[in-house]
């Protein structure tokens, strides 16, 4: 995580120590493997959905998104018919 300077003073995280530090400030800060872990926490939160971070697929592709992330929810067993599951099933095993 980034090093906040105040008053010359670097800012160590074993003191606990309240500091205002902006939004964009701290994001500046971060190195890409920080950022890609933020988005990962934003997505994994709810904040952001996987299709938000592109937009150069087309609209089927978006579609495609769309429906994946409905398929990605984890009770979705419970709620779809044996048939249903199966034809699921047929399509993956296409791939």
């Amino acid at each position: 995580m980034p090093i906040f300077t105040r008053y010359n003073v670097d800012v160590d995280a074993t003191v606990n120590v309240g500091i205002d530090v902006k939004i964009d400030e701290f994001l500046e800060e971060l190195t890409d493997p920080e950022i890609e872990k933020v988005i990962e926490w934003l997505s994994d939160n709810g904040h952001i959905k996987s299709t938000d971070l592109f937009s150069t697929y087309s609209l089927v592709d978006e579609e495609y998104m769309s429906m994946i992330d409905k398929l990605n929810d984890p009770l979705i067993g419970s709620r779809l018919s044996l048939e249903d599951l199966e034809k699921i099933k047929r399509i993956v095993n296409k791939l």
